[in-house]
């Protein structure tokens, strides 16, 4: 169980000066609100909250005086939800300060459990009763507030959901996932997410985590993969109520490609320069190719497992770049 006090922020119906009564603590005759003999009627918005839960109770309690030690004026305690208003625990009050609470189980418009949009749409007050016969002297209310008695919400485990695979390279990927729920409630719950990988559903590389308390997508770069491999992979979620693991998704790394910019003494971009690459094992031909206009020459036809020599040729130059072994 839990309890929320809500406290006056301002008039409701007619204006006064709420803010007497609005105080943490009674400061009794400090501040108050004061009436003669005549009927009145006094009513106070209240604090808005956005606490989630189960609502058991809600209780009003008024903090009430006479001025005059042998006469009794009455109070009553008094809601207003749904436009209606509702009044409870009348009675006669005494020269020394007293609190009148009472406490609706149910909202007593609609028979059923409070909602928390119908506590924030409350309005709360009292009404002084006229005297009789009337008299002139003075009923003082000095503090007001509303208490909401609840069970919190039950932290359950989050859900989460992966997301294809993007920025797909020969090493690296882009990881991406969405918590869908927290587990907390309209008040979130604190969840680590983070992700798994490998080449298999064992998975064996996990991500850092990362904490989010609301629903947001997520993602991580990994990096240092194998070219031309297939890789398995899943987002994970856990906060307090339990651990949740996300669809698994598979991806596949690019082949492995070689980059090279061909340039002359001045640093300049050479075109339609001709590029060989071989086996630098084996001596073969893998794969010809003719460098762009920013001299640039992409090979993707590179084995994994061997080292690459490149060979160059423009105009009538001729060289060897030897030992190429990025992984691009």
């Amino acid at each position: 169980m839990a309890t929320l006090v809500l406290r006056p922020n301002g008039s409701s119906g007619v204006s006064f000066a709420w803010g007497r009564v609005a105080e943490a603590v009674p400061n009794e005759d400090s501040s108050y609100v004061s009436y003669g003999y005549a009927e009145a009627i006094r009513q106070v918005t209240l604090t808005d909250t956005s606490q989630t839960g189960t609502i058991n109770s809600v209780r009003l309690d008024v903090r009430s005086r006479s001025t005059y030690v042998n006469y009794h004026p009455y109070i009553s305690n008094r809601i207003v939800t749904h436009g209606v208003a509702f009044e409870a625990g009348y009675g006669y009050i005494t020269s020394s300060y007293v609190t009148k609470s009472i406490i609706w189980g149910t909202n007593p418009y609609t028979n059923a459990a409070w909602t928390w949009a119908e506590v924030n749409a409350l309005t709360a007050g009292w009404r002084k009763h006229a005297h009789d016969p009337p008299t002139y002297y003075y009923t003082r209310v000095t503090w007001l507030q509303v208490v909401v008695d609840y069970s919190a919400p039950t932290v359950v485990a989050p859900s989460i959901t992966t997301l294809e695979a993007e920025a797909v390279s020969p090493a690296s990927a882009k990881l991406g996932g969405v918590l869908t729920n927290t587990g907390g409630g309209q008040t979130g719950a604190q969840c680590d997410c983070w992700f798994e990988y490998g080449e298999t559903v064992s998975y064996g590389v996990s991500t850092p985590k990362e904490r989010y308390d609301s629903i947001a997508a997520f993602a991580y770069q990994v990096a240092g993969l194998l070219p031309t491999t297939d890789y398995h992979f899943r987002a994970k979620a856990q906060n307090s109520g339990g651990l949740t693991n996300g669809e698994d998704k598979t991806f596949t790394t690019k082949s492995r490609q070689i980059e090279y910019y061909v340039k002359d003494d001045n640093g300049r971009p050479i075109r339609k320069a001709q590029g060989e690459t071989y086996r630098q094992d084996t001596g073969a031909l893998l794969e010809t190719q003719w460098s762009d206009n920013n001299g640039k020459l992409l090979f993707t036809d590179c084995p994994n497992d061997t080292a690459i020599d490149l060979k160059v040729k423009w105009s009538n130059k001729v060289f060897w770049v030897k030992s190429i072994l990025e992984v691009l």
